[in-house]
């Protein structure tokens, strides 16, 4: 089953340009229903930033799974951290 962190996309469609938002949104998600393709965007991630061939092999959809979960964790996390900032400067 495929949760998610509700409202974080709209999160970080309302923050203005930063460069983690590039980040973000060139980390791939994880959906059931285009397990495949999302599963072979997350394999082009990895091998992008060299990791063992055997490794990206043996990735299985638990692994997706838990990568979509800390995804949502790092978006949530960042975002929180970008609206306190933004509290801070209005208050300068």
């Amino acid at each position: 089953m495929s949760g998610g962190c509700v409202g974080a996309n709209k999160r970080v469609k309302d923050m203005n340009n930063h460069a983690y938002i590039d980040i973000i949104h060139k980390i791939p998600g994880y959906s059931q229903s285009t397990c495949k393709r999302d599963k072979k965007k997350i394999k082009k991630i990895m091998e992008e930033y060299e990791y063992d061939f055997d490794y990206i092999e043996n990735v299985s959809n638990d692994f997706c799974e838990g990568f979509n979960a800390a995804k949502d964790i790092i978006v949530k996390m960042l975002s929180d951290n970008y609206w306190e900032q933004a509290k801070g400067w209005k208050n300068e």
